[in-house]
């Protein structure tokens, strides 16, 4: 019965993909494929909240630890979400609704991987998203860099001025402190004169503050400080710092002995965890620190699974 369920989805039209009461994967269709990057050989057995990592228009999360798609699949009430963003496998945002087929507590087999729900994803335009309040760009350090406004990703790797990605990563990485010019000129262009670099950098900034605009962006989300440049942590959601409080969080958990708390916690944090900080930028100096420090936190969120598992009697 719950293979045929499963299968239900290989029909769809849509993109779909099925999961059992814990959120996990079991069915993942070509449509899902196509629309998100990864396969089924990918997605099959995660939590579909690491695979998903959506959000609404608004900045929230749609996929944590209080997913409302969970609570109501546990009573076999129908769920749907008429507009969110999903994330790409290589890190750009697909808008899309969500609807779901859910099979009902008592017509559920007795196996622990049986169908909880069926959920269905569909491409939804801007013009179907309501009009929401100034909302926070969301930006992705944790592997492929990734920002998204509005809405809707931002094709940062389609800009013409390709170091106006570069000072923005630099000013993430800096986050709500001011950067000096000439610390910025250094970083980007070390070779050039100190004038030359100055109308480089101006230029760039100008570019970078026209695009997160575009975007959907905070305005003034770049401020002028003296001659140091500054973005501002208001109206930003940045992938590192919610990956490091989830993290905390959990051990928090742990130490209490709340065991399902914790583990909540950190498989959401894995789930951020796409790779390491500004993965694309290997070598610069800039952001080695804290490429550092998040890998240590990764190690303690390893650790952090491995005793949540053990004691649950979960072997991987």
């Amino acid at each position: 019965m719950t293979s045929n369920k499963v299968e239900l989805i290989q029909f769809a039209s849509d993109a779909a993909f099925a999961v059992d009461g814990e959120m996990r994967i079991i069915g993942w269709n070509s449509g899902a494929e196509e629309l998100l990057g990864y396969t089924a050989a990918e997605t099959l057995g995660q939590r579909c909240g690491r695979i998903l990592r959506a959000t609404l228009p608004t900045g929230e999360p749609l996929c944590s630890t209080s997913c409302e798609g969970r609570a109501c699949f546990a009573i076999g009430r129908k769920w749907s979400v008429a507009a969110c963003r999903l994330l790409h496998k290589n890190g750009h945002t697909i808008l899309a609704g969500i609807s779901t087929l859910v099979v009902p507590p008592g017509n559920r087999n007795k196996d622990r991987d049986a169908t909880a729900a069926l959920i269905f994803l569909r491409n939804v335009q801007d013009r179907e998203i309501a009009q929401v309040p100034e909302m926070p760009m969301r930006i992705f350090t944790l592997g492929q860099f990734a920002l998204s406004g509005a809405g809707a990703g931002l094709n940062v790797e389609g800009w013409k001025r390709k170091q106006a990605v570069v000072v923005l990563k630099c000013l993430v990485s800096q986050l709500n402190r001011p950067v000096h010019r000439e610390r910025l000129i250094e970083w980007m262009w070390p070779n050039v004169e100190p004038q030359r670099g100055w109308q480089r950098l101006k230029v760039t900034i100008s570019f970078l503050r026209s695009k997160l605009r575009a975007g959907g962006g905070m305005a003034g989300a770049i401020e002028t400080i003296g001659q140091s440049y500054l973005l501002r942590r208001d109206g930003i959601w940045l992938d590192s710092e919610a990956f490091s409080s989830l993290v905390t969080t959990g051990w928090d958990h742990l130490k209490k002995d709340n065991q399902q708390e914790a583990l909540a916690r950190f498989e959401e944090a894995e789930g951020l965890y796409r790779g390491d900080y500004f993965e694309d930028e290997p070598y610069a100096e800039w952001c080695a620190g804290e490429r550092e420090r998040l890998r240590e936190i990764y190690l303690e969120l390893l650790a952090g699974l491995t005793t949540c598992y053990a004691k649950n009697g979960q072997f991987m």
